[in-house]
């Protein structure tokens, strides 16, 4: 006879083994998160703060201000809804941040106070946390082809590509107002911003 304690078993283990499996893709970031936490208390304990914290941070600061940036610069003249336009501000705000940030330390030197004010270990930690979020946003292209503006490019080859089979016309119907166009056709952008495809409706 069957031990039901056996039987009870084995779901249990099939649920600690998928969950080993699961986190196995995780040990290794975990591993150097602690590490990294390890070398920033040694050298918060070991090392005050100054010009290397300063060169930490400023390295940051650049990366933030130039993602910021390159996502303003991303906004397209006919996003003009309460949502980007508060996403403007927020990005202006962001890169303004980012550069008064970076000058403070000097700022606050020439302005008459006998000492730099150089960042903290933690606020080091922090600025590098979020340059890793902001630059690793999901659904976004690679950092370094988003800021070099080759995302762009590439979108808006892609773009006129989409935008033949959207109309309705095929390369070999040599449509150039179509085919050649670096965004979409006025009319069919027009049409997408309030709702309309002509991929769903079967228009021309």
């Amino acid at each position: 006879m069957t031990d039901p304690r056996k039987t009870a078993e084995i779901p249990v283990l099939e649920m600690l083994h998928r969950k080993v499996e699961r986190a196995k893709p995780h040990v290794k970031p975990f591993l150097f998160m602690i590490g990294l936490m390890l070398v920033l208390y040694f050298a918060s304990a070991t090392t005050p703060p100054g010009w290397l914290t300063f060169a930490l941070s400023a390295v940051a600061l650049m990366l933030i201000g130039i993602t910021a940036l390159a996502r303003l610069n991303d906004l397209s003249s006919d996003l003009t809804s309460k949502r980007w336009q508060v996403r403007r501000v927020g990005l202006i705000m962001v890169g303004a941040s980012a550069v008064g940030l970076l000058f403070e330390p000097l700022i606050v030197y020439f302005n008459g106070h006998p000492m730099l004010d150089f960042p903290t270990w933690r606020e080091v930690m922090l600025r590098w946390g979020m340059t890793l979020v902001w630059i690793t946003t999901p659904h976004m292209p690679p950092w370094w082809r988003y800021v070099s503006g080759q995302y762009r490019t590439l979108r808006e080859e892609r773009a006129a590509r989409a935008s033949t089979e959207i109309a309705g016309l095929y390369p070999e119907q040599r449509a150039p107002q179509y085919a050649q166009a670096e965004t979409l056709p006025p009319e069919v952008a027009v049409e997408r911003r309030h709702g309309y495809d002509r991929r769903e409706h079967g228009g021309p």
